[in-house]
């Protein structure tokens, strides 16, 4: 993978700064006249109050802020600002390919994919979950054993206890992980919501949560 960015981040993962190859290019010339510039710290020449993605963000913000702001790539941030990934404009190129787009005739969402997605999205809950677990206890308590057991009620209190220190933001995305799940249960996972037609693979494994397809995702969020 080739990126244009590298995060700057604190010994805990938080994100504090970009650095870009543009930015290392000037270090180098500036090394020409004198060298100790090499041993200045990072934080003297990277970039402050960078644009950042979350990991359930869609494909259609991610295309506006990396050519809004011209970077070529972009750190991915969980809720404790913690650096998690990175997302280049090769990435979304690939992303949008004909060949990633899933049609009713080519590729049809069969149990494989059904239990991908399953995978995904309880995924994405467990991280969200696990930026509030204070204890290892907290995370333990939230494997759930076989339905109806004595444990499984209390791991499902220990999970509304969680749930209820989530912050807005991250209470709206387990909101639509938990709306995702239903509609994978029913059968109507992967199709948009507005145009009704399927959601492209590469855009369900970026964002497993998506109820719109890229278009129309990109319609919505561009009216007024």
């Amino acid at each position: 993978m080739t990126y244009n960015g590298f995060p700057v981040v604190t010994p805990e993962g938080r994100l504090v700064g970009i650095v870009t190859k543009g930015d290392l290019l000037r270090v180098a010339c500036a090394a020409f006249d004198d060298p100790r510039v090499w041993t200045v710290p990072v934080s003297r020449f990277m970039a402050h109050g960078v644009l950042a993605l979350r990991p359930t963000d869609s494909l259609a913000r991610a295309v506006e802020y990396l050519t809004g702001s011209k970077l070529r790539s972009l750190p991915v941030i969980d809720a404790a600002c913690r650096v998690v990934g990175m997302v280049s404009r090769n990435d979304l190129m690939i992303a949008i390919t004909p060949e990633n787009t899933m049609s009713d005739h080519a590729r049809p969402f069969d149990a494989r994919l059904s239990d991908e997605f399953r995978r995904r999205l309880l995924q994405a809950r467990e991280t969200l979950l696990g930026t509030v677990a204070g204890t290892d206890g907290e995370m333990a308590d939230r494997e759930a054993p076989a339905p109806g057991d004595a444990t499984d009620r209390a791991a499902s209190l220990s999970i509304a206890s969680l749930v209820s220190r989530l912050g807005g933001q991250d209470k709206r995305e387990l909101d639509e992980i938990a709306d995702a799940l239903r509609r994978l249960g029913s059968g109507a996972y992967g199709i948009c919501g507005s145009c009704h037609k399927p959601i492209a693979l590469a855009r369900l494994r970026a964002v497993p949560a998506a109820r719109f397809c890229l278009h129309c995702q990109t319609a919505q969020e561009v009216v007024p």
